[in-house]
C-alpha cells in the first residue's frame, strides 16, 4: 500500500473490510423494487376519482375512521389525504363504498 493510503488507514478515513462482501447486485434490485411499488402506489393514488366537496371528503374520511382535519390541512390537502388512503386500502374500500351506494338506492 502506498504511503498516503497507510496514513489514512491509520487516522480511520480508510476502513478495510475484514474479506466480506456485499451483493450489490441484491440491494439493488431490492430497492429497485421497493421504488417501483411506490411508483405504482402513486400512479394508482392519482386515477382515483375522489369528491371534490369538502363535506363529502370528511364524511369519507369518517368512514374510514380517520380525522376529518389535520392541523393546518386545507381543502385540498385532505382530499389528497382522502385519494391517499383509498389508495393504500385497495380495491376493497371501492368495492365497499359501491355497495353502499347500492344498498342506499335499494332502501329508497
Amino acid at each position: 500500500l502506498s504511503p498516503a493510503v497507510q496514513a489514512g488507514v491509520r487516522a480511520g478515513n480508510i476502513n478495510f473490510s475484514d474479506g466480506g462482501s456485499y451483493d450489490l447486485s441484491t440491494v439493488s434490485e431490492q430497492r429497485q423494487q421497493e421504488v417501483l411499488a411506490e411508483f405504482e402506489k402513486r400512479k394508482k393514488a392519482r386515477s382515483i376519482v375522489v369528491p371534490t366537496d369538502d363535506t363529502q371528503i370528511k364524511t369519507r374520511l369518517r368512514e374510514f375512521g380517520e380525522p376529518i382535519c389535520l392541523f393546518g390541512e386545507g381543502p385540498a390537502d385532505r382530499r389528497e389525504r382522502l385519494r391517499v388512503i383509498i389508495a393504500e386500502l385497495g380495491g376493497e374500500a371501492l368495492k365497499r363504498e359501491k355497495e353502499e351506494k347500492y344498498d342506499e338506492e335499494e332502501v329508497r
